[in-house]
């Protein structure tokens, strides 16, 4: 993902004239704010498969209903209208459904006149993408770059030294795991892709490679064979058929968090989604690659005269108490690549449930 597709950069609000956040005393006082902790303190999962899978019933519906009724983590259900059909497609525009997830952050520091629905896995809107359109690269050179990127990052320190950290643990792992999944690792089709240097393409890549070579490692340690999977609403059809050449299935419409279980090995390095949140709600993986799990820091709403708005202070992917929770029931593994891990790896981590976990 490039630079300014990371999930730790700060999200700009885009108008200076939308409503700027609640004061400390408003949100100890918000009715709503009080209502989303104590249901939340009371172990109510945020996101559950049930909520995914509903949503996902909604937007297969042809032609999309003017309103959608969604699963809420109040257990009810709530009629809302289906925003898409709100959005007025420009000249060769088509705009697709797609599911959107909203952090606890999200709901309890909100700005002023928030949102006051339960509903954590909502439906939005997203422009049909159509690479060919657009980008003046073949399906040859695309996959030629990935396969430059694939071979340089197998020979790499950065690889050996994860493969090292990796291994002492690999014993602690169920023979049972059998799939690996990569949440939002990025599309690789941009023309900087082609480019063997460290960019946000070559990331995309590198997080690809490590996925597929993951697999394969833990694998050979245990036996069991296992399927790759990778979810992204930014693959164009050449980044598919790329995958596809090297046995990566990309699954749609949000399957990839149905599929996650104790046999899984989650990959997901700065996504734009809650992924971490979204996970410490559906269960307890075997092993995660993802972004170090690390106390937040306690920021506040910012104005930014040069975004005319105002800066939220958390992240896309943001860590909760139920994360914070989560970390507990693994072995850290703090990745220590130097500059080559930083570019390409952000601060990821592995995670390595504990044997003694019951699930």
């Amino acid at each position: 993902m490039s630079d300014d597709e990371r999930s730790d950069s700060l999200l700009s609000e885009q108008s200076a004239t939308e409503p700027g956040p609640l004061t400390a005393e408003e949100i100890s006082r918000d009715p709503f704010i009080n209502k989303v902790r104590e249901l939340y303190d009371a172990g109510w999962p945020l996101f559950t498969k049930e909520m995914i899978r509903h949503a996902q019933d909604q937007i297969s519906q042809q032609p999309l209903p003017a309103n959608v009724d969604l699963l809420g983590f109040d257990g009810k259900m709530h009629t809302r209208p289906c925003l898409i059909n709100l959005f007025t497609p420009g000249r060769d525009e088509t705009w697709l459904p797609y599911i959107h997830y909203k952090s606890f952050e999200s709901l309890t520091q909100p700005r002023r006149h928030p949102e006051t629905s339960f509903v954590t896995v909502l439906i939005g809107g997203t422009l049909a993408r159509d690479a060919d359109a657009t980008l003046n690269i073949s399906q040859d050179d695309v996959r030629r770059a990935f396969d430059k990127n694939f071979d340089l990052w197998e020979q790499s320190e950065l690889w050996a030294g994860i493969k090292a950290q990796m291994q002492p643990h690999l014993s602690t792992l169920p023979k049972t795991v059998d799939k690996i999944i990569g949440f939002g690792l990025g599309e690789f089709t941009q023309p900087s892709s082609v480019i063997c240097g460290y960019n946000g393409k070559d990331r995309s890549c590198a997080q690809h490679s490590l996925m597929i070579m993951a697999a394969k490692f833990v694998e050979e340690h245990t036996g069991n064979s296992i399927k790759c999977y990778a979810q992204d609403p930014a693959y164009f059809d050449t980044c598919k058929m790329v995958l596809t050449d090297r046995a990566v299935e990309v699954v749609e419409a949000e399957r990839g968090f149905l599929l996650v279980d104790e046999n899984t090995i989650v990959v997901s390095i700065s996504p734009n989604v809650p992924v971490r949140q979204i996970v410490a709600d559906l269960g307890r993986p075997a092993m995660m690659m993802w972004n170090q799990i690390s106390e937040p820091e306690v920021r506040e709403w910012m104005y930014s005269d040069e975004a005319l708005g105002w800066i939220s202070p958390y992240t896309t992917d943001p860590v909760s108490p139920r994360v914070m929770a989560l970390r507990e029931d693994y072995t850290e593994l703090i990745i220590n690549g130097g500059e080559s891990a930083d570019k390409l790896l952000g601060d990821m981590a592995v995670y390595v449930r504990k044997p003694s976990l019951k699930l």
